[in-house]
Order: C-alpha cells, then sequence, then structure tokens
C-alpha cells in the first residue's frame, strides 16, 4: 500500500513525569524519527497515578523538537492520541495501550523493559495477554526475554537494548575519585553483589568512595548490607536531578 503521507507513529511510555532511563529512551526514538520525511512522530506520556509532569522534563521535549502530549492512563486523551496513530509503539506490556491499539486496529510494537515476575495475580495476567497481543516485541535483554519468553524466542520476537543520546561531556578540572551507580534499585541489577564486593574488596574506602543514586524497592536490603559491613564511605543522595548526575559521573573514576 503507498503511503501518502509520513507514517504516523505513536510512542507512548508510562511516566512518574520525571526525566529518567524510560524518558531519555523515548527522547532518542523521537529524535531518530523527527528528521525522517516518511515518519511523523508523536511522544506520549502516561503518567502513573498521582505523578506530575515536571518543568525539566517538559524543556527536553521542547528542546528535541518533538510533538508530545502528555495523558492519564485509561483516559480518553490517550485513546484519542492512539486513534490518530498508524502504528503504536509502547514500552512495556501497559493494558490500556494494547486495548486501545486492538481497538483501533493498530499494529502495536512493544519494547519489554520489566522482567515478569513469578506472581500470577490479575494484574501480571493482564501483562502477559499484553505482551502476547503486540504485533512486534522487544526486550531489552536476553534476561527480560527469558522470563517472559522461556522456550526462546518466539516469532515477531527480539532482543533490542535500549539506546538515549549522550550528552555533552562537561569540563574536568578534578581528579576522578571512587564509584558511582545510578538507577532503579530493583531485582537483577546487582545491587546487592556491588555493595558485597565494595565491601569485602581490598581497598581504602577513603581513597575509593561509592555513591549509589536512585531509589527503589530494594532500599530496605541496601541499608542493611550497608549496616552490617559498616560502611561509612557509601553515599546515598537519592534521587538527583540531570545537572546532579553528570557531575557524579564525571567526579567518579568508574561508573558501575
Amino acid at each position: 500500500m503507498s503511503q501518502t503521507r509520513p507514517l504516523r507513529v505513536l510512542i507512548v511510555a508510562p511516566s512518574q513525569g520525571n526525566y529518567g532511563g524510560l524518558e531519555a529512551f523515548v527522547l532518542a526514538l523521537g529524535e531518530s524519527l523527527r528528521d525522517l520525511p516518511e515518519f511523523s512522530a508523536r511522544l506520549c506520556f502516561k503518567l502513573v497515578q498521582g505523578a506530575k509532569f515536571n518543568e525539566e522534563l517538559r524543556a527536553r521535549c521542547e528542546k528535541a523538537g518533538v510533538p508530545f502530549v502528555v495523558v492519564a492512563r485509561g483516559s480518553h486523551d490517550l485513546y484519542k492520541n492512539i486513534r490518530w496513530a498508524d502504528v503504536v509503539h509502547a514500552q512495556n506490556p501497559s493494558p490500556d495501550v494494547a486495548l486501545g491499539a486492538h481497538l483501533g486496529g493498530r499494529p502495536l510494537v512493544m519494547t519489554v523493559i520489566n522482567h515478569r515476575g513469578n506472581s500470577n495475580s490479575l494484574h501480571m495476567r493482564l501483562w502477559e495477554l499484553a505482551v502476547r497481543t503486540a504485533h512486534e516485541r522487544c526486550y531489552i535483554s536476553d534476561f527480560v526475554r527469558s522470563t517472559w519468553e522461556p522456550k526462546g524466542l518466539r516469532k515477531h520476537s527480539r532482543v533490542l537494548p535500549a539506546v538515549s543520546s549522550l550528552p555533552p561531556a562537561p569540563p574536568l578540572n578534578w581528579e576522578r575519585k571512587g564509584f558511582f551507580f545510578i538507577g532503579r534499585w530493583i531485582a537483577n541489577k546487582g545491587l546487592e553483589e556491588l555493595l558485597e564486593a565494595y565491601a569485602t574488596a581490598k581497598l581504602d574506602h577513603a581513597q575509593w568512595p561509592l555513591t549509589l543514586a536512585g531509589n527503589g524497592p530494594l532500599r530496605p536490603e541496601v541499608e542493611e548490607i550497608i549496616s552490617r559491613h559498616k560502611l561509612a564511605t557509601v553515599q546515598l543522595p537519592g534521587f538527583v536531578s540531570d545537572e546532579e548526575k553528570f557531575f557524579l559521573m564525571a567526579r567518579s573514576k568508574w561508573n558501575v
């Protein structure tokens, strides 16, 4: 079928309203399509319950030059944007997006970021159904793929790591020191192993401090390991702004 106008691609992502890894990924996707005349991309940030779209993320979207909308989950605005699209690209298997694409007859591409837990709750079953309805599935790692498709890749599935644009490197007028980790504190990221390795490594902790930025469900485990090993040189700044993140990365000797 000949295309008389650019193919409309709606990139839908659940969001806390802050600039983070997922937001950086969808911005990179939008920017990759922005200058291709055969595509017309639109970003759709689907706010989780209670979240607000902050000004830093809004400014980044405006700077990227990619049209964007902010909607609530399961909302009329979400389904209106799905109807606008020729192709829907969902980040994670959100049931409302899968349902909207199915009812609207829109092809659904899905990037699966979260691994499938062991729960058989209604929530997890809906996610599993959403994964199966996707016409194309991209898993960001083989580990994530193995939890959804344990018998191997099904037809129209692939492993495709997420990417983002690299920021300009800040000038350095100091000596780098220590280790830096940033990310959501969830299982299978190696956070507990990193702390245990840091605690038992034969190095001068004062000369090699460790900064763990971010937060998440593993915080009690992180604090327990720090307390058990008396790790006074581990710093936990919590969520940090983009500028703080780049500063901490630039100051560290190693980024984990």
